[in-house]
C-alpha cells in the first residue's frame, strides 16, 4: 500500500513540475531572444509612449516642432556623428545605428513621443551598436534632428511635404544588367545618371528612385512602388541596342500622355546635344514597357546605343552622367 502511495505521490508531483515548465516555456520573458524593443518599466516587450515628446524633456527652448517626433534616447556620450541612418522610404524601413556601451541601455531608457506613421519597432545589438529597424505605414517621409540626450524621428506623407512627386527608376540592376557591349552595361548607365539628378528646381519637389545602388528590383517591385507613392511623373532610364549592326547611334524618348510631347521633344535635342550625335525618335506609347500597369505620367529615355562603341563609352563617362542629369531637370 504504501508503495503504491509512493508512486502516486510521485506521479502527481511530476505532472505538477512538467505543467509548471510548459507554463515557463510558453509564457516566459523571451523579448530579449526576439530582439524586440522593451524598457525596464515594460518588460513585456511593448512600446512606452507619451503623447508628447516635452512631457519628458525639459528645456527653455524645444526644438520647433518636436512633438511631432518619435524621440530615442542617446546613451552619454555619444555624438550625433556617431549615429547612422539608412532610410528606405519605398520600402517602408529605416535603420538607425548607435553607438552603446551598455547592451541593455535600452531596456532601462523608454523611446517617447508620436507614433505617427511608424507601423512597428524593434532591434538588435551588433558589434557595440544598437541598430534600430523602423517599419512605417506607407510611403513615408522622413525628417531627423538630434542633440546629446536623443536623436528626433519624424514621418510624414509625401504629400504633406511636396506639392509634386518624380519617381526615377534606373533600369535593370543587380544580375539584370541589361544591355552590355564593350565593357560597358546599361544598368550602369543609368543608375549613373540617376544618381546625379539633385533637384528639379522646385522647393516642394520630391524625388524617390526605384534602386539607389547596384540592385535587383523585380518589375513587381518596381509596378508597386509606382502604386504606393502615385508620383506625378515617373522616368524611366535605359540605353539602346541594336544586335544587328554597331553604327546604329541616336536617342529615343517615349512618354504615354499628351502632356509631355513637348518637354520630351526637348530632352531629345538635350540629349542629342550632349552626345553630339544624330538620329533622334520621340514617340508617344499608351503602355510604356515595364509599367503597362500604370497609368502615371510616364517618360522613358533611352539616351543612346551602347552597341555604338562611340556612344557606349560617351555615357560610361561621368561627365556625361552629370550633364544628361541637369537635361532631365532642366525638362520641367
Amino acid at each position: 500500500m504504501k508503495r503504491y502511495l509512493a508512486v502516486a505521490v510521485t506521479t502527481v508531483f511530476f505532472l505538477i513540475f512538467m505543467t509548471v515548465m510548459v507554463f515557463f516555456l510558453l509564457y516566459r520573458d523571451t523579448s530579449s531572444e526576439r530582439e524586440m524593443l522593451t524598457s525596464g518599466d515594460n518588460p513585456d516587450g511593448s512600446l512606452l509612449f507619451t503623447e508628447n515628446a516635452e512631457e519628458i524633456i525639459e528645456e527653455e527652448e524645444p526644438v520647433p516642432g518636436r512633438e511631432d517626433y518619435f524621440c530615442i534616447p542617446i546613451p552619454e556620450g555619444t555624438k550625433a556623428s556617431d549615429i547612422s541612418i539608412d532610410d528606405s522610404p519605398l520600402d517602408g524601413m529605416t535603420l538607425v545605428s548607435i553607438p552603446i556601451k551598455e547592451e541593455s541601455y535600452y531596456y532601462k531608457h523608454n523611446l517617447s513621443g508620436t507614433r505617427k506613421g511608424i507601423r512597428e519597432i524593434g532591434f538588435s545589438i551588433l558589434d557595440g551598436k544598437v541598430i534600430f529597424e523602423i517599419h512605417t505605414d506607407g510611403v513615408r517621409v522622413l525628417s531627423s534632428e538630434s542633440d546629446d540626450r536623443f536623436l528626433y524621428v519624424r514621418y510624414d506623407s509625401p504629400r504633406e511635404i511636396y506639392d509634386r512627386i518624380i519617381l526615377i527608376d534606373p533600369g535593370h540592376g543587380g544580375a539584370d544588367t541589361g544591355s552590355e557591349a564593350y565593357g560597358v552595361c546599361e544598368k550602369d548607365i543609368a543608375l549613373g545618371i540617376a544618381g546625379r539628378i539633385e533637384d528639379f528646381g522646385e522647393d516642394r519637389t520630391g524625388i524617390f528612385f526605384t534602386r539607389t545602388d547596384d540592385s535587383s528590383v523585380p518589375a513587381s517591385d518596381r509596378e508597386e512602388y509606382v502604386k504606393k507613392l502615385d508620383p506625378d511623373l515617373l522616368i524611366t532610364l535605359h540605353t539602346n541596342a541594336d544586335g544587328s549592326t554597331r553604327i546604329t547611334r541616336g536617342v529615343e524618348v517615349y512618354y504615354n500622355k499628351d502632356e509631355l510631347k513637348e518637354p520630351a521633344e526637348k530632352l531629345a535635342e538635350d540629349l542629342l546635344r550632349i552626345s553630339g550625335t544624330s538620329g533622334k525618335k520621340v514617340m508617344k506609347e499608351k503602355k510604356i514597357p515595364g509599367f503597362e500597369g500604370t497609368d502615371v505620367p510616364v517618360i522613358m529615355i533611352k539616351t543612346g546605343y551602347i552597341t555604338n562603341r562611340s556612344e557606349a563609352w560617351l555615357m560610361a563617362g561621368e561627365e556625361y552622367e552629370e550633364k544628361a542629369a541637369r537635361a532631365i531637370e532642366e525638362m520641367f
